[in-house]
């Protein structure tokens, strides 16, 4: 209130001119992306007293309180620093696309929802969207925090623990700077993804209405279905269809159907769009440098890839199969177990699919990656995880073929865990149950 009450009477006394004395835009800085961090800032520390205030602070959620501010508090200031951002400017020019009624560039490799949702922004200008869009990604990571901590939970992770590992993994986490460096869509992918699984208990339509949303953001997120089928959901497929469609009529609507034909085109196109690139993570990509190099008929690659990935769904469908008939990590009502079991490996499965695994597309796999932690029963398990750990979170991005291809290998290596699981059906974790419990009765 000082503060506003200070910047009225500037106003009020000298206008725009009083303003520009008192308030410089210093070294390496932006004042307008300065001032909305600053503001941020406030208003965190304005949550932190209404709390207070309210009394609901307690022994129970301390923990997880005091590493939600510390994590929220570290990115607003990694953000505040950075001056330029990337792929935001494919969505704007995307949005003016649609505002000109010409086909989407080449680079835009989205359903059209999210270009829509942009489009009545655009007469505001670039940098009005690029705002909206920058504070949407703050706000989806504080909300990402949260659904982790809340869908471990659902995992049999206490409070404690869940707030301690979700704080760990997201403090240094290459993909996930690079999606708020590039001002990605993959946060809210991965939070209507997680918001469709925590919903499925009690509220279908939610967790449907979720889901595709995720999928008309990101075609990816359509695998997550498959238990769906399995259970014999038709409920949920019913609202599944019913939004998705309702989705397709809505955007096509507001310009057009010939959109939807004109994203599947780029998608058909995406090699041409890309080029090679060392930091593309994507089987694709390994074996298409790697055929490059090699001086081999790059036609042929698309044959390698293939077999590949069919070798690749294939082992997922058994890994699947073998956990959910385990209960290797989730145990309770059948449905639940069978959505819960195997969309931990069909989360990897989405990704390791991707024509192009940039360094920000990891960040789905974040979720996935923790829940792997409480079935750790064997050393080598342990060893192989901190590996993939180091390989898909920590390593900086770089591009020195084959040695930038790590986080793929970390993928590879998570899928090694896998089988591991396969050759022995143990559901105790000792070592686990006793951090768990321990963390639980601070």
């Amino acid at each position: 209130m000082v503060f506003i009450g200070y910047v009225f009477f500037l106003f009020q006394w000298g206008g725009k001119v009083a303003l520009k004395i008192v308030l410089v835009e210093g070294p390496g800085s932006n004042i307008r992306l300065t001032m909305l961090m600053v503001g941020i800032a406030w208003l965190l520390i304005g949550s932190i007293l209404f709390l207070l205030s309210l009394n609901v602070i307690n022994r129970r959620n301390i923990f997880s309180i005091v590493t939600f501010y510390l994590f929220s508090f570290m990115y607003l200031n990694i953000l505040r620093e950075r001056l330029n951002y990337g792929d935001v400017g494919d969505y704007i020019k995307a949005a003016k696309n649609l505002s000109s009624g010409v086909p989407f560039h080449n680079r835009y490799l989205y359903p059209p929802l999210w270009a829509t949702l942009l489009q009545p922004l655009v007469p505001f200008g670039d940098y009005v969207i690029f705002l909206i869009c920058f504070l949407a990604n703050y706000f989806s990571l504080l909300l990402f925090y949260f659904l982790l901590m809340k869908i471990l939970v659902r995992y049999d992770y206490s409070t404690n623990f869940s707030a301690l590992i979700v704080f760990s993994i997201l403090c240094v986490n290459v993909p996930l700077l690079r999606t708020l460096g590039y001002v990605q869509v993959n946060l809210h992918v991965a939070n209507l993804i997680l918001l469709s699984l925590l919903y499925y208990r009690n509220n279908i339509f939610l967790s449907a209405l979720a889901l595709s949303l995720a999928v008309h953001l990101k075609i990816s997120p359509i695998i997550l279905i498959l238990p769906m089928i399995v259970n014999k959901d038709w409920r949920y497929i019913a609202y599944f269809a019913t939004i998705t469609l309702g989705l397709v009529i809505f955007t096509s609507l507001m310009n057009g159907m010939q959109y939807y034909s004109n994203f599947l085109t780029n998608i058909s196109n995406i090699y041409s769009a890309n080029g090679i690139n060392f930091r593309d993570n994507s089987i694709d990509s390994f074996i298409r440098a790697t055929f490059t190099i090699a001086k081999l008929n790059l036609n042929n690659s698309n044959t390698v890839i293939s077999i590949i990935k069919l070798f690749i769904c294939v082992l997922s469908i058994g890994i699947c199969y073998r956990c959910v008939k385990n209960k290797t990590f989730y145990s309770g009502i059948q449905k639940e177990e069978v959505l819960y079991n195997s969309c931990i490996v069909l989360m990897f499965l989405m990704t390791i699919l991707s024509p192009i695994i940039w360094e920000h597309h990891p960040v789905f796999i974040i979720f996935p990656f923790l829940i792997i932690l409480k079935r750790l029963f064997i050393m080598e398990s342990i060893i192989i995880y901190i590996i993939a750990y180091l390989f898909i979170f920590l390593i900086p991005t770089f591009d020195f073929y084959p040695f930038s291809y790590h986080r793929l290998l970390g993928m590879i290596l998570c899928y090694i865990i896998f089988i591991i699981y396969l050759k022995d059906s143990v559901n105790k974790v000792v070592w686990f149950d006793k951090i768990n419990h321990r963390l639980s009765t601070i």
